[in-house]
């Protein structure tokens, strides 16, 4: 039996949770994501790192609609995220990464966001959950500007 797979990144303090779990079938595992914007870097790893896959170390920051050979134990992968959903999918037999801009209707994306944080609440550190609030908030004071 295969192991749960996580995006884990700078992202999310490099935790495996339920909100980054990719889904799928033995072939290929699917994670669609909204990450925020910046420069990121991630491994695909299971939840004690037993399996974790990279990149080579010098390989270059990952660009949108390539696919991406990873390695055991390989380095950091590095992208450029500009604030937009993501799907995320890992290619299990060859060990491949592909990265594609997701657009889904905002009102998916509103529950799917609310949907996450509730499932995995118990899990967020205090510090996190104060983000989570602070974040929330700010958004609401600019919908209402």
């Amino acid at each position: 039996m295969r192991p749960a797979f996580f995006l884990r990144g700078t992202f999310n303090q490099w935790q495996a949770n339920s909100f980054y779990q990719f889904t799928g079938n033995d072939a290929q595992l699917r994670l669609v994501v909204h990450l925020p914007e910046g420069f990121q870097e991630f491994k695909i790893g299971s939840v004690n790192w037993d399996e974790n896959y990279g990149t080579a170390f010098d390989a270059p920051p990952i660009r949108e609609e390539e696919s991406w050979i990873l390695f055991s134990g390989g380095g950091n992968l590095k992208f450029h995220v500009q604030s937009q959903n993501y799907e995320f999918l890992f290619h299990l037999q060859e060990k491949s990464l592909e990265i594609r801009y997701c657009d889904f209707e905002p009102g998916q994306r509103l529950e799917q966001f609310f949907e996450q944080i509730r499932a995995n609440w118990h899990s967020y550190s205090s510090n996190q959950k104060h983000q989570i609030k602070n974040l929330i908030k700010k958004e609401i004071s600019h919908l209402s500007q």
